[in-house]
């Protein structure tokens, strides 16, 4: 993420995959070392130096399934820009803000937001990679602006290079709130203030932003997602196929075999 370089875009299937490989390699009678949580060479031993609570792991074991609790990212872009990105839609959008009408943005952050996606300002504000540019408020925010959406359109070689997204960048200013800073939450809420060349100031806070668990997509949303992240498949997908697909994830809890999932999208 510091040096916005293309390997932070693999490392969660690489996680993935050895999930996958455990299990079929599990499901083929290969077991494995029986403490590997709390064994003398285990997770926590090891990476945690054993300070960790025990109950935390076994309460609600069986019942309650944090997985639940996930967000669905609806940007794609680094989920801390998120909330600002949500604020500055829904500001453009209610008051019919345009690029040319707008004067300074500024965005009101944590300590630890800041240092993530504002920080260097310089290849923040003007990314030097797509990665760069996810991990921007800056960019984040006048994407939004300019193109009143923040997905995969937006982060290319030469979306990140639109002359127009980078002047709304260079008149976004990232300010650390020490309030903000004191919430010890992932989802810490972020403020966009938006002035216009007409003396107005528009202002929204996002607290839970759209896909957290507190405010979570409708399967509709997803939907959508799908169908526009279909749109730059190497390899298209049809509408009967993408309509399929649809139907099937829809009453999955019914579904007896999963596999023409899988066989649909290939």
């Amino acid at each position: 993420m510091v040096e916005g370089v293309p390997p932070k875009r693999v490392q969660h299937g690489i996680a993935a995959k050895a999930g996958l490989v455990s299990a079929l390699l599990a499901d083929n009678g290969v077991t494995g070392p029986h403490n590997i949580l709390e064994g003398r060479y285990g997770l926590y031993p090891v990476y945690e130096l054993d300070q960790y609570e025990r109950g935390a792991i076994f309460t609600g074991l069986g019942k309650e399934f944090s997985i639940t609790g996930l967000s669905v990212k609806a940007f794609a872009s680094c989920k801390i820009t998120h909330s600002p990105v949500q604020g500055t839609l829904e500001l453009v959008q209610e008051h019919n803000i345009h690029p040319q009408d707008v004067k300074e943005i500024r965005v009101y952050v944590s300590e630890g937001s800041y240092n993530l996606c504002a920080m260097p300002e310089d290849s923040k504000k003007t990314p030097r990679s797509v990665i760069d540019a996810q991990f921007s408020h800056y960019y984040n925010v006048a994407a939004a602006v300019v193109h009143r959406d923040v997905f995969i359109a937006q982060f290319t070689e030469e979306a990140i290079k639109n002359p127009e997204v980078l002047e709304i960048s260079n008149k976004v200013r990232v300010i650390v709130d020490p309030e903000l800073s004191k919430i010890a939450a992932a989802n810490v809420p972020h403020t966009v203030e938006i002035k216009t060349k007409a003396g107005n100031t528009y202002t929204r806070t996002v607290e839970y932003v759209l896909g957290h668990p507190k405010n979570p997509m409708s399967f509709d949303d997803c939907v959508e997602k799908f169908r526009k992240c279909l749109t730059f498949s190497i390899k298209p997908l049809s509408k009967e196929n993408t309509d399929e697909v649809v139907s099937l994830v829809r009453d999955l809890e019914n579904l007896k075999d999963v596999g023409r999932v899988p066989q649909l999208l290939t």
